[in-house]
């Protein structure tokens, strides 16, 4: 998850390759968060969802500019590196 403040800005990052790329290397419960026939779609976030994301969010550096927040358990070697994953 993570936040921007226009639909097109969400939609051309859900369309990056790199990002596909990135979530297809990120495992939860031994699977990839994204496969190539995966479809990526925008939606605005549910509440306890953005309670999450706004906890989370404050706890992390804006340094790396998007701050994404994972709405699933990653693997244990997935979740230290987290941070990381969309953007190096």
């Amino acid at each position: 998850m993570f936040s921007v403040r226009f639909y097109a800005d969400a939609q051309a990052i859900c369309s990056d390759g790199r990002i596909r790329q990135k979530l297809s290397s990120v495992l939860s419960g031994g699977k990839p968060l994204c496969d190539d026939i995966a479809i990526m779609r925008v939606r605005l976030a549910r509440p306890e969802e953005k309670a999450k994301y706004l906890e989370e969010a404050a706890t992390r550096s804006l340094e790396t500019g998007l701050v994404a927040v994972y709405l699933v358990k990653l693997d244990r070697a997935q979740a230290i590196d987290a941070d990381a994953v969309l953007f190096e």
